[in-house]
């Protein structure tokens, strides 16, 4: 199967870095030559997320996001422990709330606004935290599954 560099795992492992090894000296992926540790080709694609889905990928991290301060709340409440050690301290007060459901929501709002002003490592960003997002779901679906996380 063919998939298009703007998808493919491995465009993520190539931002800002050089695999000689993977397609010869002095190249990035797929034979595009490298600017500024990024190669071009990934700078024409990947990176530059268009503004139709630089929104669909907002939208799905806002609702990653408040679907892990709920998923956290369960987890919580199953005996777990929370992992991010930026927001351990705050897990049990009524900050976790202000930042996971008004602060982060709100700050999404703020990239979309300056969605013209956005450079490619911004792009790049929201890329990988939708990513990392869909990870943490699919690890949450785990839990929930087996039986060792409640709603």
């Amino acid at each position: 199967m063919n998939i298009p560099i703007s998808f493919s795992p491995v465009s993520l492992l190539c931002v800002g870095v050089q695999f000689s090894w993977f397609d010869g000296p002095g190249e990035g992926c797929r034979g595009s030559p490298v600017v500024g540790g990024i190669p071009t080709r990934l700078q024409k694609g990947v990176l530059k997320v268009s503004h139709s889905r630089l929104k669909v990928l907002l939208i799905a991290l806002g609702l990653f996001n408040v679907l892990d301060y709920l998923f956290t709340l369960c987890a919580l409440r199953s005996g777990f422990l929370e992992g991010n050690p930026f927001m351990a301290p705050v897990v049990t007060t009524g900050w976790f709330f202000v930042i996971k459901v008004v602060l982060i929501p709100a700050a999404l709002c703020l990239i979309w606004s300056q969605r013209s002003r956005l450079g490619t490592v911004a792009n790049a960003s929201v890329l990988l935290c939708t990513g990392v997002y869909l990870g943490l779901m699919g690890y949450f679906g785990v839990l929930v599954g087996s039986g060792m996380m409640t709603w």
